[in-house]
């Protein structure tokens, strides 16, 4: 179970829930992670072997560090686009196996109970991140884009490390807009992409670099135990690996139409507050062609 360090001088939005273990999800959490929650469930343990991620090599195989796998739903031990990249790293045969072995095990504990926990949503794509490399001190931020995605996301984590994750968190992108709306010219408002401003208002806000991470805001900080499973839109609340080596990320995507409210979606976020703040200022306001 995670232990978290709450921030009395910032927004709490944790919300930890016993509704899901091991057995499945008792109900949705669609509507909680659209409103921008972060939600843990302590009674969750991923079905993973810790001992066996701990010593994949990536020291040797670089290449290993960061595996983006598409998952097939009915058939979790295909892996086709996989193959081809071990086949690429030049990975001995019997270290793929292993791998692929691994993931097909945990595919078959998690996903029964993700798709649970997303209950009501329909998936356009099926994608699962492994980060097995250490990162340190991260940059607080939120996640951007250089190209607009006009699709929403439903993100999990799970912590594949023998180690506690140390993850903190600090505003909302609904803070965000409130605290940098004034420092946006008339000018970015009206003609700047989507996808510029939104890197604009969500990373410029806590520095470009890991080097000024230090910055005035406050934090949360959360312990993950090996194991512990959470959900979060990283689009809507400002995070950063404090210490971490190994994690799994589940991205899959949801087309905007099919989300609970999909004035939620992060570019329908950002349209709102452009809309909202030019009327404010007495400006007309023209919807973008590339707004979502």
């Amino acid at each position: 179970m995670a232990t978290i360090f709450k921030n009395p001088n910032l927004q709490d939005y944790f919300l930890l829930s016993d509704e899901v273990d091991n057995n499945g999800a008792s109900r949705s959490f669609t509507k909680e992670y659209e409103d921008g929650k972060v939600i843990h469930f302590p009674k969750l343990k991923a079905d993973l072997d810790f001992d066996f991620w701990d010593t994949v090599p990536t020291d040797t195989y670089p290449a290993l560090k960061k595996l983006g796998a598409t998952v097939n739903p009915k058939n979790f031990a295909e892996f086709r686009k996989m193959d081809e990249s071990f086949a690429a790293m030049n990975l001995p045969t019997g270290v793929a196996e292993d791998l692929k072995r691994h993931m097909s095990r945990f595919y078959e504990s998690i996903m029964p109970i993700y798709e649970g926990v997303f209950g009501g949503y329909e998936f356009s794509k099926r994608k699962v991140v492994w980060r097995l490399t250490e990162t340190l001190n991260e940059n607080m931020h939120i996640d951007a884009y250089k190209q607009e995605n006009p699709n929403h996301f439903a993100r999990m984590f799970i912590n594949l490390d023998t180690q506690p994750r140390i993850w903190q968190t600090s505003l909302t992108i609904d803070d965000i807009f409130k605290i940098r709306a004034a420092e946006l010219t008339d000018a970015q408002l009206r003609d700047m992409t989507p996808a510029k401003l939104w890197i604009e208002l969500a990373t410029h806000t806590f520095g470009a670099g890991t080097e000024q991470w230090w910055d005035s805001y406050p934090h949360h900080v959360a312990y993950f135990e090996p194991g512990d499973v959470w959900i979060v839109d990283s689009r809507q609340v400002a995070h950063q690996i404090f210490y971490g080596r190994r994690a799994i990320s589940i991205d899959f995507s949801v087309p905007t139409d099919k989300m609970l409210n999909p004035e939620r979606q992060y570019l329908n976020l950002l349209e709102n507050f452009r809309k909202t703040e030019l009327e404010k200022r007495g400006l007309e306001y023209v919807k973008r062609p590339d707004a979502a």
